[in-house]
């Protein structure tokens, strides 16, 4: 069955590569507790159809899908990104305090 969740901040890499500038994505359970994983597991869990993401910017809905590079790379993108604006990039960085995983 898939699920859909709520992407509410990330963990940047430092990387500059479009494929490799966000290590982890996270988000907040109905219980208050938080999760993360990997990109590289978000990719897999959307392309098996296991899960389904998305981000809310300025009360406006965007699913967040499977990109490829001009290298042929996969990444996470919002849907409602344009031109070099990443939407996800734009969320704020993994809270300080919270442990991954």
């Amino acid at each position: 069955m898939c699920t859909n969740h709520q992407i509410r901040f990330i963990k940047k890499s430092g990387l500059q590569r479009i494929d490799q500038r966000i290590a982890f994505i996270g988000g907040v359970n109905p219980d208050g507790t938080t999760w993360q994983i990997s990109q590289k597991e978000a990719i897999i869990g959307i392309e098996s159809g296991k899960w389904i993401f998305y981000i809310t910017c300025n009360e406006e809905f965007s699913k967040v899908i499977v990109a490829v590079s001009p290298d042929a790379d996969k990444y996470l993108k919002a849907e409602l990104d344009f031109l070099d604006l990443s939407l996800l990039m734009l969320l704020p960085d993994y809270p300080l305090g919270l442990q991954l995983g």
